[in-house]
């Protein structure tokens, strides 16, 4: 029998008439390798601290509120965060566990499941069982398909293997209230149908609250579902090689990586289908220049060349584009071999009128759950980006600085930057390029940045390697020197 610890993670938003009963189920799982995680979405109900406060005797019980109120996609996501368990189940506040429930769930799992699912018993608001829901008769045989027309049968009691969050990511906010159709259509794209186990038991008790949802609830629940369900679909289009947009990547290969370029090809070949082109480039004056040719419906990605595509990066990279007109950039996540995260978006961070471009998460482990948070970025890394076609704004300039000054520019004229955090791509090392770049021309970069922008980069490494000691140096001082650069 399996013995994996199991995090029992419980969102809370209020029902303080059946929390305490939902939480006594979670304690009393006759499988005893558990925690329960629970979070309060800051319940507007006062009851609930108090009971919640009732657990905290228990060692194996943790705690936690939200300092405002988050949403359902975001409080489950900060218990995932919270939580040890090589295995998460999912049980929603007014809801019940059976006492076998997650013993039952274990003993059909195998080596290769990461995602179970039950059978259920629906209960009203007096605890009453009037309808049972099985899986027994549904077909099982294609997942994603099955579940693609805004329907779903592989849900509670739901248990997730871990890792399969740092390849799909977390719940996606905007998707509350459908976010676990959802989860569940990104994990059935991207895994086999060998992972997923049913439960043919009973386990869980789901309530229905009969005057719970308005019209108007239901409503946008349902347009959230058939959002999902578009965004499947396309993912779907884009794996068959449909795509409406031609997609140019360009390779920027530097001096001593030459031998890299072929296997970086091969594997952008393996993993796209759409129609796309492939250019490869010695100097980045020269892509720049070329870039000046692209159309507006052409998308462009501009990859380093010693980065490996991992399969499923296209996909989700375009996904995310299409997510909104406004979205003119998409920062893909970056690995290094060792497992450490080279970014996922970056941020520019102000100190003291020095403007420092930091890659989102740089150094953290893979294994971190909030480098998997999607965000809007400050700016958008140039060694793995997508841009949607080709904007004034950029100029040739896409490159400077790492993309920063690009950036700039686009969030100037209200265009959205976005990081895509379950794409996978990686790296061998995390070095920054500029260490690698002519010290000179890294410093016409900062110089270019500066004129346009006021912004004086915050890079005592970069600077030092061209001779200048900016800690010594004040911030007129700087500007005067970036303006008169021989």
């Amino acid at each position: 029998m399996r013995k994996d610890k199991v995090s029992i993670i419980i969102p809370v938003f209020n029902h303080k008439q059946y929390l305490e009963a939902c939480i006594e189920s979670a304690i009393k799982q006759t499988y005893n390798n558990i925690e329960i995680v629970i979070i309060d979405d800051c319940s507007s109900q006062p009851e609930v601290t108090t009971i919640l406060d009732e657990f905290k005797k228990y060692d194996f019980v943790k705690i936690f509120r939200n300092d405002k109120n988050m949403g359902i996609s975001r409080t489950q996501n900060r218990c995932i965060q919270e939580s040890t368990g090589e295995l998460i189940a999912f049980l929603d506040c007014d809801d019940l566990l059976l006492p076998d429930a997650i013993e039952k769930s274990l003993e059909y799992w195998t080596e290769e499941t990461r995602y179970s699912f039950s059978n259920r018993i629906h209960i009203d608001e007096s605890n009453k069982e009037f309808e049972r829901f099985s899986s027994d008769e549904e077909a099982q045989i294609d997942i994603f398909g099955e579940h693609l027309n805004v329907y779903m049968y592989a849900s509670h009691l739901k248990i997730i293997r871990r890792d399969v969050f740092l390849l799909v990511g977390l719940f996606n906010p905007d998707h509350d209230g459908a976010q676990d159709y959802d989860m569940l259509l990104r994990i059935a794209f991207h895994f086999p149908r060998i992972i997923f186990a049913h439960v043919p038991e009973f386990v869980y008790k789901h309530r229905i609250h009969r005057r719970q949802m308005s019209k108007i609830t239901q409503e946008v629940a349902m347009e959230r579902a058939i959002k999902i369900s578009n965004e499947s679909k396309l993912r779907k289009a884009i794996r068959s090689g449909i795509y409406d947009r031609y997609v140019i990547i360009m390779l920027l290969v530097e001096a001593g990586k030459e031998h890299l370029a072929a296997k970086c090809m091969e594997l952008i070949q393996h993993t796209v289908a759409i129609p796309h082109k492939v250019c490869i480039f010695q100097r980045d004056d020269e892509r720049k220049a070329w870039m000046r040719y692209i159309g507006t419906n052409t998308y462009f990605i501009l990859l380093d060349v010693d980065i490996e595509v991992m399969p499923g990066w296209i996909e989700e990279l375009l996904v995310r584009a299409a997510e909104g007109v406004d979205i003119a950039s998409v920062s893909c996540r970056v690995v290094a071999r060792d497992g450490r995260v080279r970014s996922v978006g970056g941020v520019a961070e102000v100190t003291e009128g020095r403007t420092r471009f930091a890659p989102m998460h740089y150094g953290d482990s893979l294994a971190n759950m909030e480098t998997l948070e999607r965000q809007d970025t400050d700016w958008n890394p140039s060694w793995a980006v997508l841009y949607k076609g080709w904007f004034s704004e950029l100029d040739g300039d896409a490159y400077t600085y790492d993309g920063g000054l690009a950036s700039i520019r686009l969030r100037l004229n209200n265009k959205r930057l976005v990081n895509a955090p379950n794409t996978l791509l990686l790296q061998d090392s995390l070095v920054a390029r500029t260490q690698h770049q002519n010290p000179l021309e890294v410093m016409a970069a900062f110089a270019r940045l500066y004129l346009e922008t006021g912004i004086i980069v915050d890079d005592p490494d970069a600077y030092a390697r061209a001779g200048y000691d900016t800690a010594q140096m004040a911030n007129d001082e700087i500007g005067w020197m970036l303006r008169n650069l021989p």
